[in-house]
């Protein structure tokens, strides 16, 4: 049986270089622009394609995210 891998997260030093930084800005404007996408006419496959890319950006935004009970070194 295989042990469940750890979720991948980003150290304090990776948050704060530059290009973390910039991916974060630019995931943030996908994600606001995702969110407006969800909020208009779409067609229910549309919607779930939406909400899963909305899903997949807030995943990557997450990684910067500590897990609770998590030791920074």
């Amino acid at each position: 049986m295989m042990t469940p891998a750890l979720p991948m997260r980003i150290t304090v030093q990776e948050r704060q270089s530059p290009l973390w930084l910039k991916l974060q800005e630019h995931y943030a404007q996908r994600l606001r622009s995702l969110d407006q996408q969800n909020r208009g006419h779409l067609d229910p496959i549309q919607t779930q394609y939406v909400r899963g890319r909305i899903a997949e950006v807030e995943a990557l935004l997450n990684l910067s995210q500590d897990l609770p009970g998590m030791q920074q070194p």
